[in-house]
């Protein structure tokens, strides 16, 4: 079996510009935005560390964006995800022959996808407005095994789960290349049908299609907002996938915009962790700055904590901490991706301005808000 070579693909990011009659255009489809560490993986099989050339053993070379500072290539992380790229299972990961023969088949195969949180993951206590890529990241981004599996444990996941609620998964959306034919030259339409025969072809329970609609596309995206996903993407699908693929795929995400009334300051994190696993004091702590500002609205004529927020501007930040007696009680227009009915939390919420034009007393708690 021809080996694959393999190649530096960097994954494509959506640039296109949004319109709205992309809902209605045929040509167009829509799938579901994932909020994960993008990824493609590369088929191909190297022989074991003794040299027995009789064996092959399946691999999938896993980069996503990141240039290594030191080899100018992009950084692969294979090694921290086994049971996506390595054919190994739990409880002990050991090798699994007959997914490890599937991938063999697949030599010569580009996909790419997202690297998301496992199934049944849940934000912790401490952390429920939290951006799940970091949580993605903390795995993604270690350095060998070992360390991958205690960023789960911390992550508050059992490794040792036999299921697929222990592990990252791996949402893909395109084919670039299948068994070493290159696809790129065809359009979104006819590489679609690639993928999901690759994907049939791995059969592996922690590598799925990210669903695609090609009817009713508004329709989906009031239902993705209606289980508090972020959003889709809509994608030409006559594009090929070339240089001017990222113009061809089009973020729509749902943004909400809200008064809120300043009710309160967080301190910053003190230490950080970098994937090294050097820690050092973060930028904030060590100036002596607020970390995120504390919010809510009314309700039932009480004032409701309704989360926390950053996105200031570093001048902005100075100014709250050094007056925050004065912006005690002020209204702040926020920027979010939606809001946890049952928390009044919203999601992902951002700094977008003050409203001194807005009385706190109008800041009332909309339950039709999503």
């Amino acid at each position: 079996m021809a080996n694959w070579e393999v190649l530096e693909i960097e994954p494509t990011p959506a640039r296109g510009k949004f319109r709205d009659e992309l809902f209605d255009d045929p040509n167009w489809a829509a799938e579901l935005k994932k909020d994960g560490d993008r990824r493609t993986g590369q088929f191909y099989w190297g022989v074991p560390d003794q040299g027995m050339t009789m064996y092959q053993i399946p691999k999938v070379y896993f980069a996503g964006r990141t240039v290594s500072k030191i080899t100018g290539k992009l950084v692969e992380k294979g090694e921290n995800v086994p049971h996506i790229t390595r054919g190994q299972t739990a409880p002990n990961w050991g090798f699994d022959s007959a997914l490890m023969e599937r991938m063999l088949r697949l030599t010569g195969t580009v996909l790419d996808g997202e690297c998301e949180v496992p199934e049944g993951f849940v934000l912790p206590d401490d952390d429920p407005e939290g951006n799940l890529v970091k949580y993605v990241q903390r795995v993604t981004g270690c350095n060998g095994e070992g360390a991958a599996q205690r960023a789960l444990e911390k992550m508050g996941q059992d490794v040792e789960d036999g299921g697929v609620g222990g592990k990252l998964r791996w949402c893909v959306f395109d084919i670039l290349y299948y068994m070493g034919r290159d696809l790129r030259h065809l359009p979104l339409a006819e590489r679609r049908k690639w993928l999901i025969e690759a994907v049939g072809v791995l059969g592996n329970p922690y590598v799925y299609l990210v669903p695609h609609i090609t009817e009713d596309k508004r329709g989906f995206l009031r239902n993705v907002l209606a289980d508090g996903g972020e959003g889709v993407i809509l994608k030409d699908l006559r594009a090929p996938r070339d240089d001017k693929a990222h113009l061809t795929w089009v973020k729509k995400k749902f943004e909400l915009f809200a008064d809120v009334i300043i009710i309160g300051f967080q301190p910053p994190k003190q230490f950080s962790k970098k994937v090294t696993g050097e820690v050092s004091e973060t930028k904030f702590w060590k100036q002596g700055l607020i970390g995120a500002v504390e919010f809510g609205q009314y309700k039932d004529g009480v004032i409701w904590p309704c989360g926390t927020m950053a996105g200031m501007t570093d001048k902005l930040r100075q100014d709250l901490t050094d007056h925050q007696t004065q912006y005690m009680g002020r209204v702040v227009e926020v920027k979010a991706n939606g809001r946890e009915h049952k928390t009044m939390a919203f999601q992902h919420p951002r700094w977008k301005r003050l409203r001194d034009d807005k009385r706190p007393e109008d800041c009332i708690y909309n339950e039709n808000e999503s």
